[in-house]
This record gives C-alpha cells, sequence and structure tokens, in this order.
C-alpha cells in the first residue's frame, strides 16, 4: 500500500515531468506489475515524461521507450538502447527476449558484473 500511495501522491499534481527512483524494487511481483500497468495508463494518458533509475533491467525493458546505461566511477552514461517496440506491442516473451539479447552486449555485460560467456539463465539439469 505505501507503494501504491506514495505514486499516488507523486501523480494527483499532474507533474509533466515524474522522477523515479527504484520505485519497484522492494515488491512482489505481482504488485510490480500492477503498478507497472498503472504508471503506463498514468503516462499515455497525461503525456508525461518520466526518468527512471532502476538496476532491472527487465523492468527497463518493460518499461522504457529508451534505455540510458550507466557506469561508476566516474558516473557516465555508457550506451544508449531505443526499444523497437511501443509499449501496447509488448509481451512478456517479447520483454524476455529483448532482455536476453541486452545482457549479451559486452556493456551491458560489465554494468551489471557479467562474466563474458555467463549463461543469461541458469540450466537446469533434472
Amino acid at each position: 500500500m505505501q507503494s501504491r500511495f506514495a505514486l499516488a501522491r507523486a501523480l494527483i499534481i499532474d507533474p509533466q515531468l515524474l522522477l523515479l527512483d527504484e520505485p519497484f524494487s522492494a515488491l512482489d511481483i505481482g504488485l510490480k506489475l500492477q503498478l507497472y500497468a498503472l504508471l503506463r495508463h498514468f503516462i499515455e494518458a497525461q503525456k508525461m515524461a518520466v526518468i527512471m533509475i532502476t538496476h532491472d533491467l527487465m523492468e527497463a525493458v518493460r518499461l522504457a521507450d529508451r534505455i540510458l546505461l550507466m557506469a561508476a566511477a566516474p558516473g557516465r552514461i555508457v550506451a544508449e538502447h531505443h526499444l523497437p517496440r511501443t509499449q501496447s506491442q509488448r509481451n512478456d516473451d517479447w520483454v524476455y527476449r529483448e532482455t536476453a539479447k541486452l545482457i549479451q552486449q559486452p556493456l551491458f555485460q560489465q554494468s551489471f558484473q557479467i562474466e563474458p560467456g555467463a549463461p543469461a539463465v541458469e540450466e537446469r539439469h533434472d
């Protein structure tokens, strides 16, 4: 409820620009999906711009039109990725595939401290 209330409080003033810093990081997946849909609704209805900071690449692929990848020490933008589909054209399967493609790129691997050649998803051997 706190997350919903915080988002509602930010949206009630009808902003032209909304700044979000890890807004969904502590939520379970069900609530995240509800808030993602709520945020997309307000973005489209209010024609507002959103700058969101997140460490969750899949979240960025799901919500963003453009991803700016930053590196630390000193903080700087090292890559820019425009997502080729509109929000209405994205489904879960596409989000997963697009995230997997990005995580294979060397700059994304460096930023997320993934060793080159490491599998994006652990394989199960039952």
